[in-house]
């Protein structure tokens, strides 16, 4: 059934892909240009802040072409994979939300607030090899699980990016910032590292880690999707063996 609906859901799903990336790229950029409208001093404050802004502006672009150029590239293509692929992305992004929602809303502490981190991402790293193990299936063979879980991180990362900005101009301000700013040990690090601008500082810490995380999720994907193609291969061998 996969294989038959291949070149009648293909171009939709493409054009989709190219503008949902386009307009989440679109969304980062314009909260990353909020914030410096706001705060002025995250470009000015310390020397390299700029380079912390520039490199999260860097990455939605490069976000917005891989929508755009991904979907026709060998490597990542297949319409399977990219079912597959934006259906689990988009999962990731849901638990993105409630993580972090949660994180300034539930009350707790620092331990619980580094488990609940430890576990949303134990969960993202699930499901991009969840991903790759659907898509290997659905296709019955392993090679569909890398770009699965490659586009599962794509959608997730951008996701997760466009969150953490979208939440902390949200509570900006807020008794509930305050207190997750002292679980995180946001305002512990802040001290620590001399600066005196706090809004600079956390510019320069989200912006960079959105950067090192839509890096880093598309290329733990690869290794993880194909785990999950081997978990699928395995199973389909299983039960071609009990039906023997």
């Amino acid at each position: 059934m996969e294989d038959q609906g291949r070149a009648e859901v293909a171009p939709a799903l493409v054009r989709a892909i190219g503008r949902g990336m386009a307009l989440g790229a679109g969304a980062t950029l314009a909260l990353i240009g909020y914030g410096v409208w706001r705060f002025p001093s995250v470009v000015t404050v310390p020397a390299d802040a700029p380079l912390a802004v520039c490199s999260g502006a860097s990455v939605a672009i490069a976000y917005a072409i891989v929508g755009r150029l991904g979907p026709r590239m060998p490597g990542l293509r297949d319409p399977i994979a990219m079912r597959r692929g934006v259906s689990f992305g988009l999962g990731a992004g849901a638990l993105f939300a409630a993580s972090m929602l949660a994180e300034y809303l539930v009350p707790h502490d620092a331990p619980q607030n580094a488990r609940l981190a430890m576990a949303t991402f134990g969960l993202f790293f699930l499901l991009l090899a969840a991903a790759g193990f659907s898509a290997a299936l659905a296709a019955r063979r392993a090679a569909a699980g890398p770009p699965a879980a490659v586009w599962a991180a794509l959608i997730g990362s951008q996701l997760w990016f466009l969150l953490l900005l979208t939440i902390y101009y949200a509570f900006i301000g807020t008794p509930q910032e305050a207190r997750f700013l002292e679980v995180d040990q946001v305002l512990a690090d802040f001290h620590r590292s001399g600066m005196t601008d706090l809004r600079a500082f956390i510019s320069e810490d989200y912006t960079g880690g959105g950067f090192f995380h839509s890096l880093l999720g598309p290329i733990l994907a690869i290794p993880l999707g194909g785990l999950g193609g081997l978990f699928a291969r395995g199973w389909l061998w299983a039960g071609r063996g009990s039906r023997e």
